[in-house]
C-alpha cells in the first residue's frame, strides 16, 4: 500500500496493491470517514481529497452531520446524571442495578454501536442474546422480569439521548411476544392470624424484655395494627407525615382517615376507618 499525508496529518491519500485509484481518509467527529477519489493520477487525487475534506467540515460545522456517539458513551453520561439527579430519591442498591446491568449485559452487546443503530431489531436481537447467554450459564432463560429491568435500564439511557437530539425517536421496547399470566393476588391475614398477631403484641407491650423501652414495644403494636389495616409497604409507611394524614369526619360514626401516601406508583389515598366500638382499625 502507497500513503501520503496531507494537511499536517488531517487527511491521509493511500492506494492499495489492489486498486489503481487514490482513496483518502480523515477522522471527524469522533469517525473515520473514507471515500475513493476515483483518480489514478496522484496530483488531480490530492486535489479532490482536499476539496472533500474541506466540504465535510463545513458539513460538520453547519450541523448537517451528527458526531458519532457509540452506546457505550451515552451510558457511562446517562449513569453520571441519573446517579447525581436521584440523590436521595433512589436507594443506592437501586442506582448500582442500572450501572451492573449496562456493565454485564447492555455494554458487551450495544457497546460499540453508534447510538442512532439501537432500532426496534437490535433491541429484539438482544432479547435473543440474553435469553442464550442466560441459558448457557444457567441452563434456562432469563425470566421474564430480568429482561423487564434490562430493558427498563436501555429505555433509560435511550430517553436521554432523545432528549438530548443524538437521536429522532425512541425504538419500540414491548415484548415481541407477551406471555399473558393468572393476576396472583396478595397474602392476607385470616380474622383469626390477625387476632394471635394484635395479642402476641400486645402481650410484648404488657411484658417488654428488660433490656427494651415499654415505649418501643408499644410504637411496634401501634405500626402492626396501622400497617395492617392500611395495606401500605413497609417504605410507604415509613415516608409517611403528619401532613399527610387527614380526618374527614363527614361520617360521624365512621371518621375516615385519608392518607396522601407517596409509593412507587405514585401517589395513592388509602381510606381505612375508625370504628367506635373499639374493635380498631378496618
Amino acid at each position: 500500500m502507497t500513503s501520503h499525508v496531507l494537511l499536517d496529518g488531517k487527511l491521509r491519500l493511500y492506494r492499495r496493491n489492489t486498486s489503481p485509484y487514490w482513496q483518502c481518509s480523515t477522522n471527524l467527529g469522533h469517525k473515520k470517514w473514507r471515500v475513493t477519489t476515483k483518480e489514478v493520477d496522484l496530483a488531480r487525487a490530492q486535489d479532490i481529497a482536499e476539496d472533500w475534506y474541506w466540504t465535510l467540515r463545513e458539513k460538520f460545522a453547519a450541523g448537517l452531520i451528527k458526531p458519532l456517539r457509540r452506546f457505550r458513551d451515552v451510558a457511562a453520561a446517562f449513569y453520571e446524571e441519573y446517579a447525581t439527579l436521584t440523590v436521595g430519591q433512589r436507594s443506592p442498591q437501586y442506582v448500582e442495578g442500572h450501572a451492573n446491568r449496562i456493565r454485564l449485559y447492555l455494554n458487551p452487546f450495544f457497546g460499540k454501536m453508534p447510538i442512532e443503530a439501537v432500532t426496534t431489531g437490535t433491541i429484539r436481537s438482544f432479547r435473543v442474546w440474553r435469553c442464550e447467554l442466560a441459558l448457557a450459564k444457567h441452563g434456562k432463560p432469563a425470566e421474564p422480569q430480568t429482561l423487564k429491568h434490562d430493558i427498563v435500564t436501555l429505555r433509560l439511557i435511550l430517553k436521554m439521548a432523545e432528549c438530548r437530539g443524538w437521536i429522532d425517536y425512541l425504538p419500540n421496547f414491548a415484548d415481541p411476544f407477551p406471555v399473558y399470566r393468572k393476576p396472583a393476588h396478595r397474602a392476607w391475614f385470616s380474622p383469626q392470624e390477625y387476632a394471635q398477631l394484635c395479642n402476641a403484641t400486645w402481650a410484648y407491650v404488657q411484658n417488654p424484655p428488660p433490656d427494651v423501652p415499654k415505649h418501643l414495644c408499644q410504637q411496634l403494636h401501634d405500626y402492626v395494627v396501622f400497617v395492617a389495616n392500611t395495606g401500605l409497604r413497609p417504605d410507604e409507611a415509613a415516608r409517611l407525615e403528619f401532613r399527610d394524614v387527614e380526618i374527614d369526619a363527614e361520617e360521624l360514626d365512621e371518621p375516615i382517615l385519608v392518607l396522601d401516601v407517596r409509593g412507587k406508583r405514585g401517589v395513592g389515598y388509602p381510606l381505612p376507618r375508625w370504628t367506635p366500638s373499639g374493635s380498631g382499625w378496618r
